[in-house]
């Protein structure tokens, strides 16, 4: 019984993120809220109004029909790299309000594309830098993954390897910027 109301709960919360329709009510004037993910990187938690929302990727957004001011959340849960969140009360308006989730300056986004036929199994952040930091990581040829957010700096870097021995370096390391501001730098590894 407990695992039938767990599974009725999900869905109902579900249904609420990415609704538009009123339907018809008579109570109070609904307006819709547009949380809008433009971290360049993945958003798992994402809660508007106490309503667990779909994950969130670039780009991507959760819509909600609300009857007052809307309190949100959301994170970010990385393969490596810093998790993430941001919050706030976004306050009632008149038709339709939206929240850009920006990633702050001090941070970027990675993304890797595994071109290769190596598994990368190594991941060197900041290499021979003092705040170098290794991570071992098992990325299979013909994946895209979203690594996670990192420091931001002049002397940023990033070393992937396989393991046989080869590696990938990208030093310097050319961020580039989205429309909102975020940061991020998108990596392409071939044989």
């Amino acid at each position: 019984m407990s695992r039938v109301v767990i599974v009725l709960a999900v869905l109902v919360s579900c249904l609420g993120c990415g609704s538009s329709d009123s339907g018809g009510s008579s109570g109070p004037s609904l307006w819709t809220f547009y949380l809008y993910n433009e971290t360049e990187g993945l958003l798992d938690n994402v809660v508007i109004n106490g309503i667990s929302c779909p994950p969130l990727g670039r780009g991507e957004n959760a819509e909600m029909q609300m009857p007052t001011s809307a309190v949100y959340y959301a994170e970010s849960v990385p393969t490596l790299g810093y998790g993430l969140s941001w919050n706030g009360t976004f306050p009632q308006t008149a038709g339709a309000g939206t929240k850009e989730l920006v990633l702050d300056g001090a941070y970027y986004s990675l993304w890797v594309e595994n071109k290769s036929s190596y598994v990368i199994s190594d991941i060197w952040v900041d290499h021979g830098l003092p705040t170098e930091t290794h991570y071992s990581i098992i990325h299979g040829p013909g994946d895209k993954l979203w690594y996670g957010f990192f420091d931001r700096h002049l002397n940023a870097n990033i070393r992937l390897e396989e393991g046989s021995g080869g590696y990938w370096s990208f030093d310097p390391m050319t961020f580039q910027q989205n429309a909102a501001g975020s940061y991020y730098f998108s990596a392409a590894v071939n044989d």
